[in-house]
Parts: structure tokens; sequence; C-alpha cells
């Protein structure tokens, strides 16, 4: 995890350097191509399995609307300062991260925004305001009550097991009538 937040940093500090040079599709369509490198195992591996075509259409449609979605993020990326960008990818992670355990994802990805707003702030010159120190205490601020708020009701997801799938949920029980 650690890794892929530095390299997650690193593309964006690439696509702040390149400026408004590359244009985002180009810059999409490189960011891809390391994918498929990196993939590619997985790929390989994953060939021989065989979809129904509802899943197929849609992975078509969210690849679709993942490569819109990275466009216009390294659209924004050559156009607004490192550090806000930074906040507002750690916001949306922290969104999607609901279903993984916070004590061991958010210590890392919490990160992103002190090494955005240095990359920002020492390769090029941007100033971090505090509009970028208020929206990043707000979020670390957010998550650790919510953490804690949560691990006291004990309601904190249970562990992911080594497999990488999380232990099945005992059943809900029935609501009680008239309530």
């Amino acid at each position: 995890m650690l890794v892929s937040t530095k390299a997650f940093v690193e593309v964006n500090g690439i696509v702040r350097h390149l400026g408004t040079d590359l244009p985002a599709a180009q810059s999409a369509f490189i960011h891809f191509a390391f994918g498929l490198m990196v993939l590619a195992p997985a790929i390989w591996t994953a060939r021989a399995t065989r979809f129904p075509v509802p899943v197929l259409w849609m992975f078509g449609w969210r690849g679709a609307l993942h490569v819109a979605a990275v466009i216009l993020w390294f659209y924004a990326m050559a156009r607004v300062p490192v550090a806000e960008m930074a906040t507002l990818g750690h916001y949306t992670m922290t969104r999607a991260f609901g279903a993984a355990p916070l004590a061991v994802t958010q210590p890392v990805t919490f990160l992103q925004i002190v090494w955005a707003a240095l990359l920002g702030a020492l390769v090029f010159g941007e100033r971090v305001d505090a509009f970028v120190l208020l929206g990043g205490a707000m979020i670390v601020g957010a998550v650790s009550l919510n953490t804690w708020a949560e691990a006291r009701r004990g309601r904190i997801p249970p562990r992911r097991c080594r497999e990488g799938v999380a232990p099945p949920v005992p059943e809900a029980r029935a609501p009680v009538k008239g309530h």
C-alpha cells in the first residue's frame, strides 16, 4: 500500500510537471499502458474465465467510465495545484475504502496529502494555503472520529482473511413488527 501511495503521488507529479504540453488523453494512455504491464500476468491467468454476457457489459461500461474519469483527472491535474488534487483524491479514496479496515489503510493513505503538498511546494513552487491544510485536517479528523465512534459501538467491519475476502457476515435479525 505504501508503494501504491507513493506511485499515485509520483504519477500526479509527472502529469503536473508536463502540464498542458501533453494532452490529457495521451497521459491517460501512457498511464493505462504502464498499468497493463503490471496487470499482464493476472490478465494472462484469467484469460480462460468465461463471464456471462451481462457481466461483460458491466465490465465494458465500467471501463468506459474509468477511461473518462482518468482523462478528466489528468486534465485537472495539469491545471490545479497538486495539494488540492491530492486532498480531493484522498477524500474519494476514503469513501471507496468503506469496506476495508480503516486501521490498516488510512495511516498510509493520509501520507498522500503530506507528500503531494511537499511535491507541489518543493518541485513546483506552489503555495500550501490554509484551505489545503484545513481540508486535510477535516479529512483526518472526520475519519479518525468516525473510526473511534464505530469502534466504541462495536461496528468496525471484520478483518479480512489472508485470501483478501471478508469472512461471512452473520444474518441480520428480522425486524420486529410494529417498529
